[in-house]
């Protein structure tokens, strides 16, 4: 989840050299020339995203780091570390993403500019979750966990698949409980995690019923392109049908989920951008 800057906060889970123009006169106009510039690398990083050129991605929102930290903006600072920290995680980094998140907070702690706190937090956790550090994860991302807004329903994602590697079922139940709480109509996405983590929730206890869930969260994820998240629930639907007695539906869905991920990882045409987790 790369979010939009100012007017366009880029969005991606999910995920910067300064060129200096100088007027007729000869002087150098850093306020505007430089904002034209970290526009620039902003959406150059964006689209970078979008064709899964993470690497390109890095240097752009680098550039626009850059730029902003020049401009001792702090607003663009975080804009810009954030939407790195999540194209590093994004292209398989998730220590670097620790490292990039760690950064950003310094340079923003400096400021007196904590408006980024949150997101940068949620960054942090889905790193630990992928290093496979779920207690730095769950302890991280849990006191985000909210049905007020995206963030914090996020948060609860990423604070549930943390808490049931850690066999940590009274967070789990926490957790989905708070996103059982969104009283609006769930977006697919929001009903998709709402999913999962009630089919990890009954993975024990009642086998077919999470079969069922985790395949339409499978169905989900691949609908909005979140093929890392669709991978995580085959899986969660292989565990589910092995549970449930039928071992030629699991090991089938374990052969998709490891197609997916081989195409993944070789960033296939029709493959589309990972969710950070």
């Amino acid at each position: 989840m790369i979010i939009d800057t100012l007017a366009k906060f880029r969005v991606v889970l999910c995920l910067l050299s300064l060129v200096m123009v100088t007027s007729c006169g000869g002087k150098v106009k850093i306020q505007e020339t430089g904002l034209d510039a970290w526009n620039q690398a902003m959406d150059s990083g964006h689209d970078a995203v979008i064709l899964r050129r993470y690497s390109v991605a890095e240097t752009n929102y680098q550039e626009a780091l850059r730029i902003a930290i020049l401009r001792n903006d702090a607003r663009r600072i975080g804009e810009a570390g954030y939407n790195l920290a999540v194209v590093e995680l994004s292209g398989g980094y998730p220590d670097k993403a620790l490292k990039q998140i760690d950064r950003t907070e310094a340079l923003l702690s400096l400021r007196s500019d904590h408006s980024m706190e949150r997101e940068l937090a949620l960054v942090k956790a889905a790193a630990f979750y992928r290093l496979g550090q779920d207690q730095s994860a769950l302890e991280t991302a849990l006191p985000f966990a909210s049905a007020r807004d995206p963030a914090g329903q996020h948060a609860c994602l990423v604070a549930g698949l943390a808490a049931f590697r850690l066999g940590d079922m009274t967070s789990l139940e926490h957790v989905s409980n708070i996103l059982a709480e969104v009283k609006h109509a769930p977006s697919d996405m929001l009903l998709a995690d709402r999913m999962e983590l009630q089919a990890l929730e009954k993975l024990r206890t009642d086998a077919v019923d999470a079969l069922h869930l985790a395949e339409r969260v499978a169905d989900l994820r691949r609908k909005y392109g979140d093929f890392r998240g669709m991978e995580r629930a085959l899986r969660l639907a292989a565990s589910a049908a092995d549970l449930a007695g039928q071992g030629a539906m699991a090991q089938s869905l374990k052969d998709q989920a490891e197609q997916s991920l081989k195409a993944d990882k070789e960033g296939t045409p029709e493959a589309g951008v990972s969710e950070e987790l």
